[in-house]
């Protein structure tokens, strides 16, 4: 019997033990490690531990005493827990929570024992602040970044992100660690990161590819032959907190619709079946008085249903809202769901999150709410943002609102 044929060996780019780069891209050398009087823990997500361009461990190392844990709930993990137990009372999470302050705010106090820093893509991010409910203990701060981000060769989604170093380098001006002489010093590494990056994509151009002349705005054939049937809706959910282990569905608990053509408006709370969460009304900012005149599922399936007209282009930001508007029982397929996120991307050619990166992006003026929270505002800013990306696409303002039309309820 043959022997089964054995794989070539393959030979692997020498590597430096230290900030784990080819050596040939190591900047070990530009490491000035820096004395804190906070101590500083960074808790990094397992797929930005892998990725060669993070700076995580870029600012653990120029950090004298700091710790770098990977992973992404460290309930388990004993150098979590002591670390979190110890000076737990003044320690500071650097994290945009809700209700998260400037961390300029720290300028006038004494420095925390330890600053704890989360690591990832955004919604990596999230995912480690959500897991770990034991850091939301903690104050939460925030940064406000001096200027954009000096990464170059990676986009950030929004222009308040910047990377994990120069947010570290932000909060050590904040604590009054970072004099004239030390800024510099420390975002040395991350400078010849970025520079080696940026002198390889200039000298191989053609890996780039030829770029493509920008294509026109245009909207999906449903709505571009007929805009005047468009219906934007947006629906808000009745989410539970992440870290319950067994957690209901999430519901409709308020939706809101405007056909732009006419102005005619629905709007509802909705009960949900399985009770009220207990954050709900913090995060979408709402009374409890608001929730007074909410009906049942069934009684707005039947209101939306006698809302919803024959050849209706529902127009929805995402999947979310459309989903939670079937398991509410209705469905808003009409012709076909419009996604107003991905016409966004299109237009600003970038990555486009949540409603109010649209919103700002147009100029738009300041919305008018007609109904209450966090969801009538963004509703506010979708109809906003609908009617000025139909008209860009038409040429043809759909009027703003029809007097003695609207159907709102509140």
């Amino acid at each position: 019997m043959r022997n089964p044929p054995q794989p070539l060996p393959t030979e692997r780019r020498p590597t430096c033990p230290r900030c784990r780069q080819p050596t040939s891209g190591c900047w070990c050398q530009e490491l000035t490690p820096k004395s804190t009087r906070s101590r500083f823990v960074l808790l990094q997500h397992p797929r930005e531990a892998r990725n060669p361009m993070g700076t995580a461990r870029m600012a653990h190392l120029g950090l004298a005493g700091s710790t770098l844990l990977v992973g992404v709930d460290f309930d388990s993990n004993r150098d979590f827990a002591e670390l979190l137990e110890r000076e737990k009372e003044r320690s500071v999470v650097l994290y945009p929570s809700p209700g998260a302050r400037d961390v300029r705010e720290l300028a006038d106090r004494d420095p925390p024992p330890t600053v704890w820093v989360i690591d990832g893509t955004w919604s990596q991010a999230q995912k480690i602040w959500k897991r770990n409910p034991a850091l939301h203990a903690l104050p939460a701060y925030r940064i406000e970044p001096r200027m954009p981000s000096q990464y170059g060769f990676r986009s950030e989604p929004e222009p308040h992100c910047v990377s994990t170093i120069e947010a570290v380098a932000e909060l050590l001006e904040a604590l009054g660690e970072n004099g004239p002489d030390d800024y510099e010093p420390f975002l040395a590494p991350f400078r010849t990161l970025v520079g080696r990056q940026l002198g390889h994509a200039n000298a191989n151009p053609r890996r780039r590819g030829k770029p493509r002349p920008p294509r026109p705005f245009t909207l999906p054939p449903a709505l571009a032959e007929h805009p005047e049937r468009a219906v934007v809706f947006f629906v808000e959910g009745n989410g539970w907190p992440a870290s319950w282990e067994t957690r209901p569905p999430t519901e409709a608990i308020q939706a809101m619709a405007v056909r732009l053509a006419t102005g005619e408006r629905v709007g509802e709370f909705i009960r949900p079946r399985h009770g009220l969460s207990p954050t709900v009304l913090g995060n979408l900012g709402l009374e409890e008085s608001a929730l007074a005149g909410w009906i049942e599922p069934e009684a707005m399936a039947q209101r939306w249903r006698e809302f919803r007209k024959d050849g209706d282009v529902w127009c929805g930001w995402g999947q979310f809202s459309a989903s939670l508007l079937k398991h509410a029982g209705v469905d808003p397929e009409g012709v076909g769901v419009v996604d107003l996120r991905v016409l966004a991307k299109r237009l600003m050619r970038t990555r486009v999150g949540k409603v109010e990166q649209a919103y700002a992006f147009l100029e738009l003026p300041a919305p008018e709410a007609r109904w209450p929270g966090r969801g009538g505002r963004r509703m506010a800013m979708l109809e906003a943002v609908a009617r000025e990306m139909i008209e860009r696409a038409t040429s043809s303002a759909l009027p703003d609102e029809v007097a003695g039309t609207s159907t709102a309820r509140r």
